[in-house]
């Protein structure tokens, strides 16, 4: 199957139910279908042909999906960009995705451009759209196309070094969406609240699954906690797709709005970083019932594991057990995962990259590091790029920052390691206080904490207090711009100290 087929299916028996909205506009199930077409003849017509890449600038709107779509079932491949980054980082991106055409929104509506310059000629999707000649059937788009075909370009941010072109074939994703039905208990009754953006894979597979399985979609132009919070409070929304730090701070409005809380059900679900405990029981103290469902994944390798609604505390500090249908295995410590939801490989020449991740009878390594626990549960203890190597021991940043999160008054906190002349890296660490924390005071408290509760050469050698951390567009924390920033300051303390 292709990604668009379940809305298609669902059109042809249920065209009046709502499919995506906003809070300002809507589309029905029949006009999303008609829009598939729409997009797909018209950008065919504009001299378009499948293996096109057909890149989004866009912020959020039910526009998006229905241009995604379309775009995808007429055989383009679709490259989301985000918005967000600097001009700099975009060029970087289209400098390797070499995209046939680009859409982007200028002050009088979307526009279909060969660049990302202000200046650079292009035509209206209004009049794109006029191409199309409405008496074709939709389906007769994927005439002599198939399953197998790549439809989807995702880059990374660039936060982490040289951003990758990773590329997703139909068959990838629709069995994701079998997956994601069983594991996430969803069906056409679902109302999913999609608030973060659609260049985040994560977010686009969320609101994409829930159409293929006939359900509706709320989307949000950008995050906003306190709409969040009021939605799942006053609306039929039963179900929510957030990273950690999103459920972070819908929390934190309902501290100061406490009448936004609800006990009605709700199906959430959250993946990017691995959500605090404390963060969890908070949830559900203000959503007792909800079901929180925490999935693991990667680019490359797609879903890996999922931890279901749990009592268990054990349970819910793993990253749960393999998501249906990956199967897992562990070698030096080496987390190796085998399924069809794993990607079709990288945008252009990057043999040696795949090389680095494909394992012997078919398993792809993502590059995290773990163990599985007598429970089949899976355990991460951080990326074989961000582990520290200290005096020839290995130190797992995860094992320090699930120590730290312990101590009380902590809210976020990111580890990593630094050089260093004697023991080649030592750790440190990066602390985001609660509200009303005296973090100097605080500082000193989590040192004596630290001194109990790890090991000498785990013991971060340095703790810094921070506002908020740095994200990428995913969510993640910006581990390799904290560490250049903390190596920068340390050189210049250095430097200050000199005679």
């Amino acid at each position: 199957m292709r990604i668009a087929d379940g809305v298609l299916w669902k059109a042809g028996y249920d065209p009046g139910k709502v499919a995506v909205r906003t809070t300002d506009e809507a589309l029905t199930y029949g006009e999303l279908a008609a829009g598939i077409h729409n997009v797909g003849q018209a950008f065919r017509a504009l001299g378009g042909r499948p293996g096109d890449v057909v890149a989004l600038h866009l912020e959020n709107s039910v526009t998006y999906l229905e241009l995604f779509l379309g775009l995808a079932h007429a055989g383009f491949v679709v490259a989301p960009m985000n918005p967000r980054l600097t001009v700099e980082e975009n060029d970087a991106i289209l400098q390797q995705m070499r995209p046939w055409r680009v859409i982007v929104h200028r002050d009088d509506g979307l526009w279909v451009t060969s660049s990302l310059s202000p200046d650079s000629d292009g035509i209206s999707l209004e009049e794109i759209r006029s191409l199309c000649h409405t008496g074709t059937e939709a389906r007769s788009l994927d005439e002599g196309l198939s399953d197998d075909d790549v439809f989807y370009l995702g880059y990374s941010s660039g936060t982490t070094g040289t951003p990758k072109g990773l590329l997703r074939t139909h068959r990838s994703w629709t069995e994701s969406f079998f997956g994601m039905t069983l594991e996430f208990h969803m069906n056409e009754s679902t109302v999913l609240l999609v608030p973060g953006p659609l260049c985040y894979s994560a977010s686009l597979i969320a609101a994409l699954h829930v159409l293929f399985i006939g359900g509706t979609v709320e989307l949000q132009h950008r995050f906003n906690p306190p709409l969040t919070a009021k939605r799942l409070n006053e609306s039929d929304v039963n179900a929510i797709f957030m990273v950690p730090a999103m459920y972070r701070s819908v929390l934190d409005v309902c501290e100061e709005n406490p009448q936004w809380a609800t006990d009605k059900p709700l199906t959430c679900v959250t993946a990017g970083d691995k959500m605090p405990v404390q963060t969890r029981r908070t949830w559900q103290s203000v959503y007792p019932n909800a079901r929180m469902y925490e999935y693991f994944g990667s680019s490359e390798v797609g879903f890996v594991s999922v931890c279901p609604p749990s009592d268990n505390p054990s349970v819910y500090e793993s990253v749960g057990r393999p998501f249906f249908p990956a199967r897992i295995r562990i070698v030096n410590d080496e987390i190796q995962v085998k399924s069809g939801m794993g990607f079709a490989g990288y945008a252009g020449d990057a043999k040696l990259l795949e090389q680095n991740i494909r394992r012997r009878d078919g398993f792809l390594a993502p590059g995290d590091l773990g163990y599985l626990d007598e429970q089949g549960y899976l355990h991460v203890t951080g990326r074989a790029a961000d582990l520290i190597i200290c005096g020839g021991v290995n130190v797992y940043p995860a094992e320090i920052e699930q120590v730290v999160l312990q101590y009380e008054g902590v809210r976020e906190v990111c580890a990593f390691g630094i050089p260093d002349d004697r023991l080649g890296e030592v750790p440190v660490c990066v602390i985001v206080w609660k509200q009303g924390i005296d973090a100097a005071n605080a500082e000193l408290g989590l040192r004596q904490y630290l001194s109990q509760h790890l090991a000498g050469y785990k013991r971060p050698r340095r703790v810094w207090s921070l506002d908020k951390l740095p994200r990428n567009a995913a969510g993640k924390v910006a581990r390799r711009e904290l560490r250049e920033w903390f190596s920068q300051h340390m050189k210049s303390e250095k430097l200050s100290r000199k005679p």
